[in-house]
């Protein structure tokens, strides 16, 4: 990647950015194939009261974010992107101690939204790519591929450590100093995402600069007398129009019901898409005995889940833009959509299949299908985001866009809970048992699809 100006700062801020963000997936994920385990120990509950808990638990953490992320951003504009950064590292350290320690459900609850109370990394990192790509001439594409990368790493990590290093007493008889690890089973994965969490926060405060112009031109104004450079008057100064022709297609396009269209499809999106996280834990945990799951150790959650790892690398670096450069970005939504609703309920017939290694190889074959229709659905809407909108209200429409996401990740674990316990205790007769759960994902992908009826065909484009 060549940069003009420094190089060597652009690539080092990026660098440890792409270190920042892959700390929130790593502590997302990392507790998926535990949850259900460590819900049943706190009362042992049945499977029917196990779903909505775990799913408090999950809600938890984005609910909290969500109500503080705005404050912030705002603390990044005043203070700088640096001490927010850190500020959230901390509270990721000291949350995922708090985790591993629970000994009952209100603690677990209480650690994770402390932890989103603290944490709003992804929004300022967002804004510190954005400094970084315009001070340096990057392309956006280049800059912002950095958040896929890191979710496909930390869909890697992040259950391969939940899964493996969970329960180490029982699983290579690690017990710890005076027993640590037999009086609290669920830990040891926690503190090495903790330990992760320290050591970038050492790199960030030792090698992190600053990249708020406003706070950059305020120390220069305090250090020298003569007048800002003009290379700083133009970068904060007003935004010049687009020329006519970019100006003129947006114009034609940027109504609020585009808008209210695109925050709607980001919803739903993010909605189905949190609650398969949530409930694929809970299913595959399940009995296998009784039919409604596969009775998966967490190994085996934090197995299948870390192999989509690779699924979702090929999909973002050679997947996507092979498609685009033969179909448009909505058409490319569209499939996404199908590619889901089709998906969700195939899943629930995995317990029908009686050989062990080919329901094995059918899960992950639809599990690759929907973590590569996640790919194609999630960059096919910020590309159309950015096509549909004018520059001058991409940041608002954006920050809209990042508050329907965030809001369907905080009561989509909670509902998911709550219709899996309702599922698997109705004692129906299928497809009114814990099958309609996923039928409604896959209902909820059909709306997702729709919504692209109401996207300007002109916002379509290919590679």
């Amino acid at each position: 990647m060549k940069l003009p100006g420094n190089p060597s700062r652009a690539t080092r801020t990026l660098f440890l950015i792409g270190c920042i963000v892959l700390a929130e997936p790593l502590s997302s994920t990392l507790l998926f194939p535990f949850v259900y385990f460590m819900v049943k120990d706190f009362g042992k509950y049945d499977e029917v009261g196990i779903g909505y808990r775990a799913g408090l638990i999950t809600s938890a953490f984005f609910l909290a974010q969500m109500s503080t992320t705005s404050i912030w951003g705002h603390v990044s504009d005043r203070k700088g992107r640096r001490t927010a950064l850190l500020i959230g590292l901390l509270g990721g350290i000291i949350s995922m101690v708090l985790f591993g320690l629970s000994k009952s459900l209100i603690w677990a609850i209480l650690s994770r939204a402390f932890c989103g109370i603290l944490n709003g990394n992804i929004g300022v990192a967002r804004t510190v790519v954005g400094e970084v790509v315009e001070q340096h001439g990057l392309k956006q594409s280049e800059g912002f591929s950095l958040f896929g990368f890191c979710a496909a790493v930390g869909y890697i990590v992040g259950p391969m450590i939940g899964g493996w290093l969970v329960m180490p007493a029982k699983a290579f008889n690690l017990r710890g100093p005076g027993d640590l690890f037999v009086h609290f089973p669920y830990l040891l994965p926690c503190l090495v995402s903790a330990a992760y969490n320290s050591v970038v926060f050492v790199g960030t405060f030792c090698f992190l600069e600053e990249t708020n112009e406003k706070l950059l031109v305020k120390e220069t104004k305090i250090m020298e007398e003569d007048s800002i450079d003009t290379e700083y008057t133009s970068l904060l100064g007003p935004d010049l129009p687009a020329s006519p022709s970019v100006a003129r297609v947006v114009e034609e396009t940027n109504t609020s019901k585009e808008v209210l269209v695109l925050v709607a499809a980001t919803s739903l999106i993010s909605l189905h898409g949190i609650i398969f996280d949530e409930g694929f834990s809970l299913f595959t945990a399940s009995s296998l005995e009784t039919g409604t799951g596969l009775g998966f150790r967490p190994k085996d959650i934090a197995t299948s889940l870390s192999l989509m790892g690779p699924v979702i690398f090929i999909a973002q670096l050679w997947g996507y833009p092979f498609l685009n450069s033969r179909l448009d970005t909505l058409k490319l939504w569209y499939i996404s959509s199908a590619g889901f609703a089709t998906v969700y309920p195939l899943v629930s017939l995995m317990p029908m299949i009686q050989q062990e290694g080919m329901r094995w190889v059918c899960l992950q074959l639809l599990l690759a299908v929907r973590f590569m229709s996640l790919v194609v659905g999630y960059t096919s809407l910020n590309i159309l985001v950015n096509h549909v909108i004018a520059p001058g209200r991409r940041g608002l429409v954006n920050g809209a866009v990042q508050s329907a996401a965030s809001f369907s990740r905080a009561g989509g674990p909670a509902l998911g809970g709550v219709l899996w316990s309702r599922a698997v205790g109705s004692h129906w007769s299928a497809p009114f048992d814990f099958h309609i759960f996923f039928i409604l994902l896959a209902v909820i992908a059909i709306f997702q699809g729709f919504a692209g009826l109401w996207i300007p065909k002109n916002a379509a484009s290919k590679n």
